[in-house]
C-alpha cells in the first residue's frame, strides 16, 4: 500500500519476517523518467522494483547505492537524505554498491545526477517507512499515531513517556 502521499501503483513492495526487519522495494533507475507522469506508467506498466530502503532487527537502516562512489559524496548524501526523513542519525544508515545490473540503469556517474534524480523518491520512501515505524508503534500501544513522534531512531508517546526502537517495531511495520 502506498504510504505518505504516494500513489503509483507499483511504487511500494513492503515485506519483513524474522531476521530481516522492515524491507521496502521500490523503483530507480533509467525507467525513472518514463514514470513521470500517470500516462506513461501506464503505458510502461509496473514499475520494477530494484531498490530498498532495509531496517533491520537493530534498528539501522541500509540501502543500496546504484551510482558508484566516485568522490562526489553519494555514499554520504543518499544516507542523509534518508536518515533525515527517517529521524535517526545518518551515521545508522549503511549505504553499500548495487551490483552491476541492467536493473539499476547506466549506473553513471557524474553530474550529481542521483541526487538531483533520486532526491524526491528517497525522501518519499524513507518518509513511508518512518509512518509505517509510528504505526506499527501506535498500534501496539493502542493510540492514535497522531500522538506518536519518530525521534532518534525511535518512535515515542510523550503522555505515557513510552519509547520503542526502530528494530523493534521493523516486522510489526511490515505487516
Amino acid at each position: 500500500m502506498p504510504e505518505a502521499g504516494l500513489s503509483r501503483r507499483s511504487f511500494l513492495q513492503v515485506s519483513g519476517g524474522a531476521g530481516v526487519g522492515l524491507l521496502i522495494s521500490f523503483p530507480l533507475g533509467s525507467s525513472r523518467e518514463a514514470r513521470a507522469s500517470a500516462a506513461a506508467e501506464a503505458a510502461i506498466g509496473p514499475a520494477e522494483l530494484n531498490a530498498w530502503i532495509r531496517v533491520d532487527p537493530r534498528g539501522d537502516v541500509h540501502f543500496r547505492v546504484s551510482e558508484v562512489e566516485m568522490g562526489q559524496g553519494v555514499f554520504t548524501a543518499i544516507p542523509m537524505i534518508l536518515a533525515d526523513e527517517l529521524e535517526l542519525p545518518w551515521q545508522r544508515v549503511q549505504a553499500s554498491q548495487a551490483p552491476l545490473d541492467p536493473r539499476f540503469g547506466t549506473q553513471q556517474t557524474g553530474g550529481s545526477r542521483s541526487i538531483r534524480h533520486g532526491f524526491a523518491e528517497f525522501r518519499r520512501v524513507a518518509a513511508s517507512a518512518r509512518e509505517m515505524l509510528i504505526r506499527a508503534a501506535a498500534a501496539r500501544w493502542q493510540v492514535s499515531p497522531a500522538q506518536c513522534e519518530a525521534r532518534n531512531g525511535a518512535v515515542w508517546h510523550e503522555r505515557s513517556q513510552r519509547k520503542l526502537g526502530y528494530g523493534e517495531l521493523a516486522t510489526a511495520a511490515a505487516s
